[in-house]
């Protein structure tokens, strides 16, 4: 029988357990046109309660007006969420590896694809925002990255440059910023796959060609 019930804007994104926390992610939409007396359709809301101030997070370049929501709950004891945090322009590709949560969205930037990568660390259901940052390419899923040694790996990215697609390999320190890449890989040719296994990377390409 159900026990409880928690409830936070938007719609379901995914989620993950770790311990007894149950961190879940949903995405809510803000509409063109704000009622500014009705903040529960512009601001992210747990159990309909408004996030506060200083758990919203809005970066200088957010990539849409869709809130990245996040709480997290303790499920031997659902009575409240133990923690909640929202950013503004996040949601597409997640990645969680033991202690962050990072989520990769595209963005087009003068018909180049960027994609802004957000973090935020979790331990016994507290959440903290950490760093975000925008790099050339596009994700082709989640096992695009990978963290190793603190540090996050973009196995590869997919972007358009002059009419040219390529790849690259892009690693990032424990604050998102850039510390080694290597770029233009496999000319002409798109992301199907991509692993890490240890300190290596593997991604699978194929040439762009007609369909027909």
């Amino acid at each position: 029988k159900q026990l409880t019930k928690r409830t936070q804007s938007g719609s379901y994104f995914t989620s993950r357990k770790n311990g007894h926390y149950m961190y879940t992610l949903s995405t809510m939409n803000i509409p063109a046109s704000l009622k500014k007396d009705d903040k529960k359709s512009y601001v992210p809301c747990t159990d309909d309660d408004l996030l506060p101030e200083d758990r919203l997070y809005i970066p200088e370049r957010a990539s849409s007006n869709c809130y990245l929501v996040l709480p997290a709950l303790d499920i031997t004891y659902a009575d409240s969420f133990s923690d909640r945090i929202s950013t503004l322009g996040a949601g597409g590709v997640c990645y969680v590896s033991e202690n962050s949560i990072y989520v990769g969205t595209h963005i087009s930037d003068e018909g180049y694809g960027k994609t802004t990568i957000s973090k935020f660390s979790y331990a016994d259901g507290k959440l903290t925002a950490v760093a975000n940052r925008i790099i050339d390419g596009t994700l082709n899923d989640q096992f695009s990255m990978d963290e190793y040694n603190r540090y996050l790996r973009f196995v590869a990215t997919t972007y358009t440059e002059n009419g040219s697609t390529s790849n690259g390999l892009y690693i990032l320190d424990d604050t998102l910023n850039p510390v080694g890449s290597v770029e233009k890989l496999a000319r002409d040719e798109r992301i199907y796959s991509a692993r890490s296994m240890g300190d290596r990377a593997y991604f699978v390409t194929y040439p762009e060609t007609d369909p027909v």
